[in-house]
């Protein structure tokens, strides 16, 4: 509040008294001006400042919803945001005590039961005159395979027939009474040798005989099969030349096979006939077939320090083929241990491992020595009882993770 004294308004002072006013109007409109007024240059630093934090916190925004979004890892784990896990249905089963075996795999092969193989060979030089027959072919213990014929063969039935010949004609004179013992004896043992000569050749028994009674000229013979099974390989070739010992033909029964694994001797004490033994294919359809060690062979291979085992598998089906590689797991013992079913293991191709469920919502991966196939439970002494481990969505949160993880690494 400005007050104005009295006395400075008398006559003769009023030029002094204007002059004072107005001086003390003036400075205080200065004085206002310079307490209520921001200058331009302030104004424009903090709209400047105000411009330049906007964008920042956009971005950073930005980064904290991509984040939910993905998942968020910190010291290895990762937490998944509600709507992922809804849609992953996760599964998770706990880590329990049970009795797991111990169990050794060893390398082996699919081969025949030797006493089910039939070779099937050429016993006179000639050649292929038909072939019957075709890899493949299943078929039974004395069915003709093929016809081969050669001069031999000529030569051997005109024996056959000659001795024949003789031997019914002195039967005929020793049955009329004129005929002589020795004479007979002889004629029997010419027919025995000839039909002999022929036996060697593969035909059977009544085959000779018939061959014998006979007149017409011989075509050839058959070639047989020696047992019943599938062909598995031929080599013989119409009108291709034939020798003595030539194979032509091999066949087996595929039903049951060996397998023929290779065990190192420092295993060999873990090992005795009879013992059950899991069969699995290279072929990755995961089938188990269950068998018996049936043989431990007594050598070991000097060079590989390996001895074979000889285990017998069903195959009524015939799954398992000659010449197939497969795994043979065998159970050398059964101890208490923490324990997971396989499902559960997972591996990246190097290392197996599983996905712990440190709650509902994050998790982290832990390496086991457990492997990923098979069956049944599995022992995992890496984890403590109890441990929660994810089953269904396990995959799922492992991309995740990884993906989290590359994220990061940037």
């Amino acid at each position: 509040m400005i007050t104005f004294c009295s006395s400075c308004l008398q006559p003769g002072r009023h030029r002094s008294a204007s002059l004072l006013l107005i001086t003390t109007v003036l400075v205080i409109g200065l004085l206002l001006t310079g307490c209520g007024t921001e200058s331009p240059a302030d104004g424009a630093g903090q709209a400047d400042a105000s411009t330049a934090d906007a964008p920042q916190a956009h971005e950073d925004g930005a980064h904290s919803d991509a984040q939910h979004d993905q998942g968020s890892a910190e010291g290895g784990a990762i937490t998944l945001p509600a709507a992922s896990l809804a849609s992953l249905r996760v599964e998770t089963v706990d880590v329990t005590e049970a009795p797991v075996g111990a169990t050794r795999q060893f390398p082996g092969r699919v081969v025949p039961v030797p006493d089910q193989e039939g070779m099937v060979t050429a016993l006179l030089v000639g050649r292929v005159e038909r072939v019957l027959a075709n890899e493949g072919d299943r078929v039974k213990a004395g069915d003709p395979l093929a016809v081969v014929t050669g001069p031999r063969l000529g030569d051997l039935i005109a024996e056959l027939r000659h001795a024949h010949i003789d031997l019914e004609r002195q039967r005929r004179l020793t049955d009329r009474g004129v005929g002589i013992e020795k004479n007979l004896q002889a004629a029997q043992t010419a027919f025995a040798a000839a039909r002999q000569h022929l036996r060697a050749l593969g035909l059977s028994a009544e085959e000779v005989d018939a061959m014998a009674a006979s007149t017409d000229d011989a075509n050839g013979i058959y070639l047989r099969a020696p047992t019943s099974g599938v062909i598995l390989q031929r080599d013989a070739t119409q009108g291709g030349p034939v020798s003595p010992g030539q194979v032509l033909f091999h066949l087996a029964d595929l039903s049951p096979m060996w397998v023929e694994a290779d065990v190192y001797e420092r295993d060999l004490p873990l090992l005795t006939t009879g013992m059950d033994v899991r069969v699995r294919t290279a072929s990755g359809d995961g089938r188990v077939h269950q068998g018996a060690l049936r043989q431990i062979l007594p050598d070991v291979d000097r060079e590989r320090r390996v001895t074979t085992v000889r285990i017998q598998v069903p195959n009524d089906d015939e799954a398992l083929r000659p010449g197939m590689y497969v795994t043979a797991d065998v159970a050398t013992g059964s101890d208490v241990q923490p324990a997971l079913p396989t499902r559960a293991i997972m591996t990246d191709g190097t290392q197996s491992y599983v996905i712990v469920a440190e709650n509902d919502s994050t998790f982290h991966r832990v390496p086991v020595a457990a492997p990923a196939d098979g069956d049944g439970q599995v022992a995992v002494p890496e984890l403590p009882v109890g441990t929660r481990v994810v089953t269904t969505g396990a995959f799922q949160i492992a991309s995740a993770m990884s993906g989290v993880e590359a994220g990061h690494s940037h």
